[in-house]
């Protein structure tokens, strides 16, 4: 399934970003505070997944989803279960 990313932002530490995709589909959003050299990166998955019947995806993050204030994160979409 392809994700057709749409607009994402970063204000006082909180991440929002959206995506287009198959209305009604479940997505699990992930996160990861490093991205070692040597081993895979240790994706830790947000509990709850995302939905929306009309296809627009968005999802908010004030830090409380993905363990709190990191200097670094990353986080990335896939489809659920």
């Amino acid at each position: 399934v392809t994700i057709n990313p749409g607009s994402i932002s970063v204000v006082g530490g909180a991440v929002s970003f959206s995506w287009e995709g198959l209305p009604g589909e479940l997505y699990d959003v992930e996160y990861a505070t490093d991205i070692p050299a040597d081993t895979p990166i240790e994706w830790i998955r947000i509990t709850g997944g995302v939905t929306y019947a009309l296809g627009t995806y968005r999802f908010d993050d004030d830090g409380s989803l993905s363990g709190g204030p990191s200097p670094f994160k990353i986080y990335r979409v896939q489809t659920g279960p």
